[in-house]
């Protein structure tokens, strides 16, 4: 698997780059250790750029790499790396877990995506 370099070109860069465009996008969050899927919310930016969120007045920064996923941490506290997102007909895999640092947000670099079949 490869990262997404904003800027690239080919069939990650084609699929990540329409994803760009958009604010969030439907996804649907599947551990790998079991448990049940989730439906969140991913957000895509390119690299070099900083993340910001805003949640009970508090506001989160982090820089990010290439596409990820953000929700509140009470969603996605417990990600594992390995853990899949299933967005636009690909899987992008979780590239590490999110940072233990108690921020509201969760961010999850991902990794892909890798080409599938189209969910039911």
């Amino acid at each position: 698997m490869s990262g997404f370099t904003y800027g690239d070109s080919g069939p990650t860069a084609e699929v990540a780059e329409a994803l760009l465009e958009v604010y969030g996008t439907e996804a649907r969050y599947r551990p790998k250790a079991g448990g049940a899927p989730l439906d969140i919310t991913v957000i895509f930016r390119g690299p070099r750029r900083t993340a910001t969120a805003t949640a009970n007045g508090r506001t989160e920064k982090a820089k990010v790499s290439g596409p990820f996923v953000r929700v509140p941490r009470h969603v996605l506290a417990d990600a594992r790396q390995g853990d899949t997102v299933d967005v636009a007909g690909h899987s992008w895999t979780v590239a590490q877990p999110p940072d233990d640092d108690g921020a509201v947000w969760v961010i999850l670099p991902l990794q892909g995506p890798i080409p599938r079949e189209p969910l039911p």
